[in-house]
């Protein structure tokens, strides 16, 4: 944003024309008294320069922060989430026979070999299907209920799938809930809705649990759930086996007969357990495990089952080992983007200041060119964070929370080969490979524990002092860090109504602080001083004027009496 200097702007557009009768140049008088007053408005527009640019350097340093904060401290982010034990206690795990079962581990899991002796079967869900239906010339699953004829005289139907009522009808029709309309209802209009748009509303419902679909090579009804497993048979209604309200859409479709109850000729069939059977550790006997679905966890090793075993295979081994290389590129990833950050934060604290370099006004970059202007608003910009009080507590903070001891754990980050550098890199932290793969080989639950042990005390802006620092003492590196960030950048608000303390300071884009910030209040200041003083220099010009005009006129009034005098007296004034 450029700082307007251009005089004229303040003008009152009156035109105006001096000298006539003093012969002076009274515009270049006037501008030139004018100047004064100019510079007092450029200073004002100069130093609301600086508060905008400011706050921009505020926000990139809360863009990093929040960028940080998004990438190991966001739950849904499970490769990079540094508050998962499973980032620091990793294993390995093959099966000798993908093709049958597959595992992973999670932190809790534990070195070894395990033997899969036999898998007999896979976990099913319940199938029903309707008797023999197909679809009248010219229709189709994308053809209205109406249009195939699947609702009664009144066009209505009504039906229940594991507790949820679908109701066939006209909106318009259909009572509102507390007014004879049960909870959980689904409305739908046969007029509008086809039988393609319908199997998706019932198939899309959670709580119904089951997939509605058509097998055009069976030429009938499919009803199946999302569930799998032996007590997976949820198509029912108050228990009862038999999904009916009142039938008559079901058994238009083929699957009840006039008395509600499943028709002659459905096919029901059962779901099933997932049977695996475990040779025991150390010994030859045989173990089953059941489940209702073919994926499972047992002591930390999560099994997926994808197809029985033939009679006679051989037995399938699970290996899992402890895979130190993963956790030491977790942290490896998480140190980097650190180290990043707080060379970003540092540069800004230590980046040199220029204060010849004032913001430009309009005349001055009238002079310039647009390289100029580029080269000059850098040196402009340049430190204008410098020894910032709230950065610096940010980079002291993080500092501070890395090296002090964590409660009850006996190791340091320097005690598994994690240390700063020199003082000139402000904190930058290194990494000894070879130290840090030992402490996470010979003891990854300290490991583990240094990083993100959980303090008694949950994260709250609210704290008081006393709890505030049992959390920290109390709390892992990571946990540590995590309050700082929260501090600074949390959109939540304390019991006074504050957000952190950089979005409070600058604000940012997306939220309410992006306009309801102290640096925003404290350019709507400046902007009323800027109109003040604007002001106050039109009133200055046009006081200039009168004093000019006034002086034209009285001059004038000399000339003509002086003309006058001539004439009485008879001079020739040519």
């Amino acid at each position: 944003m450029a700082v307007n200097s251009t005089y004229s702007t303040y003008s009152t557009g009156t035109l105006r024309i001096g000298g006539l009768a003093s012969g002076l140049d009274v515009d270049s008088i006037i501008e030139q008294l004018m100047q004064v007053e100019q510079i007092k408005v450029d200073r004002l527009k100069q130093e609301r320069q600086l508060i905008e640019w400011r706050k921009e350097a505020y926000r990139e340093i809360t863009n990093l922060l929040r960028a940080f904060q998004d990438e190991f401290f966001n739950v849904l982010k499970t490769d990079t989430y540094m508050l998962s034990s499973n980032r620091y206690r990793t294993f390995s795990v093959t099966s000798s026979a993908e093709s049958y079962i597959t595992a992973t581990a999670n932190a809790s899991a534990m070195e070894g070999t395990y033997t899969i002796t036999k898998i007999e079967s896979l976990a099913t869900s319940t199938i029903v299907k309707s008797n023999e239906w197909t679809f009248a010339d010219g229709k189709s699953l994308d053809s209205t209920l109406e249009a195939l004829g699947l609702v009664n005289e009144e066009e209505e139907a009504k039906f229940s799938i594991n507790g949820v009522t679908f109701l066939i009808k006209t909106p318009s029709e259909v009572p509102s809930e507390g007014e004879g309309l049960p909870p959980d209802t689904v409305v739908i209009d046969p007029i509008k809705t086809t039988m393609r748009q319908l199997m998706n509303i019932i198939n899309t419902n959670s709580k119904a649990g089951v997939n509605l679909f058509y097998s055009s090579i069976e030429k009938r009804f499919i009803l199946q759930t999302k569930a799998t497993g032996e007590t997976s048979t949820s198509i029912l209604m108050d228990g009862n086996d038999n999904p009916l309200v009142e039938g008559s859409f079901l058994k238009s479709i083929g699957f009840l007969d006039d008395s509600g109850s499943w028709a002659a000729g459905v096919d029901k069939i059962k779901g099933t357990d997932a049977k695996v059977y475990f040779k025991e550790i150390g010994g030859s006997g045989e173990i089953l495990v059941q489940n209702a679905a073919n994926t499972f966890t047992i002591d930390g090793v999560t099994y997926t089952l994808k197809n029985t075993t033939p009679e006679g295979a051989e037995p399938i081994t699970i290996t899992v080992t402890q895979d130190v290389d993963k956790a030491y590129d977790a942290i490896k990833s998480f140190v980097d983007k650190y180290n990043e950050l707080i060379d970003k934060i540092n540069g800004k604290l230590n980046e040199e200041r220029f204060r010849d370099y004032a913001p430009l006004t309009d005349a001055q970059r009238k002079e310039m060119s647009e390289k100029e202007i580029e080269l000059w608003e850098q040196k402009a910009k340049s430190g204008l964070l410098r020894s910032d009080s709230i950065l610096q507590n940010i980079v002291y903070g993080m500092r501070r929370a890395l090296s002090d001891a964590v409660a009850d754990i006996g190791i340091s980050l320097s005690s598994i080969g994690i240390t700063t550098g020199l003082y000139s890199e402000r904190g930058k932290l290194h990494i000894n490979e070879d130290k840090l793969k030992e402490a996470l080989r010979n003891d990854p639950e300290q490991v583990m524990q240094l990083f993100m042990k959980k303090s008694s005390i949950d994260y709250s802006p609210d704290l008081d002092s006393t709890s505030r620092t049992q959390r920290y003492n109390e709390s892992g590196l990571m946990y540590r860090i995590y309050d700082i960030l929260m501090d600074n950048i949390r959109t939540t608000r304390n019991k006074d109504g504050k957000k952190g303390i950089l979005l409070e300071k600058a604000g940012i884009v997306g939220d309410i602080t992006e306009f309801q910030n102290l640096m925003d209040e404290e350019l709507k200041r400046l902007d009323k001083r800027i109109d003040a003083a604007v002001e106050a220099m039109i009133s200055k010009e046009n006081k200039y004027w009168a004093q000019f005009t006034a002086l034209e006129r009285a001059i004038q009034r000399m000339n003509m009496q002086s003309m006058w005098l001539m004439q009485q007296m008879g001079i020739n004034q040519s």
